[in-house]
């Protein structure tokens, strides 16, 4: 069995494939396996997936008669994966030579459930990339110590991140089945659940995370879909009697991901559609009706909650936010 499986949906990503797959199989950690699925691509995906599966035999192709999404594809290739850690990779990114080497030793050294790494994002050129998050020692946290923080210093989905397939399994961790934010229920709730998560040191980012291309998913976002991605997680909360500092970081991310929504959709009508749905109903569905200001920890939580309940859309107070 290999220590690590790969897993990588792929649809109509010929532009940039062949660069992405040459970068993981150029990995210094050599006992890796690499399952691509192939989602019903349209374009030449697929013979570039057969040409390198020919030059290397740690690719299998997975083949979707029909397209089913990211989420989909992702869950077939963790379903098929053999290794005893697990990396779900994009398509179209950069990955630093040694990053599953530096992601292997450290989540092995500490016995952890999740190991992440540093990124950066950038468009074209990948000389000019933007690295947002703070550089972090090696260590060990878990969201029970680290808290907001943990939430706001790093990237949730999980193209930065190793986990122990054990850890996923025993957790019945999948992907949500949405057009978009598909990745918000797993990435949160893998770092609700896990014990103990290693931040590999470096002082470079690891992964280039690319922006702007036409194929990604964030590029045809659905604002209403992150607030499904948290109704979700909500529900899994309950369920797991997850404790009321849980709830508070929930809310300090479900902030954070529907603000980011509201910022970067152009479409105005669906901006207001989905604010008013909150305002009216759906932070009623989160366990909010209304809310007292020594409820939470952060103050920050609060107000933002308390514009959302006394706010109105055109206010756009939510442009200055955080």
């Amino acid at each position: 069995m290999p220590a690590v499986s790969i897993v990588i949906p792929v649809y109509n990503m010929e532009k940039y494939l062949e660069e992405t797959l040459e970068c993981i199989m150029r990995q210094t950690m050599r006992d890796i396996e690499i399952i691509c699925v192939n989602d019903a691509s349209t374009d030449d995906s697929l013979r570039i997936l057969e040409a390198l599966a020919d030059k290397d035999r740690r690719i299998t192709i997975i083949n979707n008669p029909c397209n089913q999404g990211a989420a989909a594809a992702r869950n077939i290739g963790l379903d098929k994966a053999m290794g005893t850690y697990v990396c779900f990779l994009d398509a179209d990114d950069i990955f630093d030579q040694d990053m599953l080497a530096k992601e292997y030793n450290v989540i092995r050294r500490y016995d952890a459930d999740v190991a992440v790494v540093h990124t950066a994002y950038f468009k074209e050129n990948r000389n000019n990339c933007n690295m947002w998050e703070r550089l972090w020692k090696e260590q060990v946290v878990s969201i029970e110590e680290a808290g907001h923080n943990l939430l706001r210093d790093w990237e949730l989905p999980p193209w930065n991140k190793m986990y122990k397939k054990k850890f996923l399994a025993g957790h019945k961790l999948l992907f949500q089945n949405l057009s978009s934010s598909n990745d918000v229920f797993f990435g949160v709730m893998g770092i609700f659940l896990a014990k103990k998560i290693a931040l590999v040191e470096s002082s470079e980012p690891l992964v280039l995370y690319r922006t702007g291309t036409k194929t990604q998913i964030s590029a045809r976002r659905v604002p209403m879909n992150a607030y499904r991605a948290f109704e979700k997680i909500y529900h899994e909360m309950e369920n797991r009697e997850l404790g009321e500092d849980y709830y508070e970081y929930f809310l300090d991310y479900f902030l954070v991901c529907i603000l980011y929504e509201l910022r970067c959709s152009k479409d105005e009508q669906t901006n207001r559609e989905l604010y008013e749905f909150i305002a009216r109903d759906g932070l009623k569905k989160l366990g909010i009706s209304e809310i007292e200001t020594d409820q939470f920890k952060d103050q920050h939580v609060y107000q933002g909650i308390w514009s959302f309940l006394h706010k109105p859309y055109d206010s756009k107070w939510f442009e200055k936010w955080y």
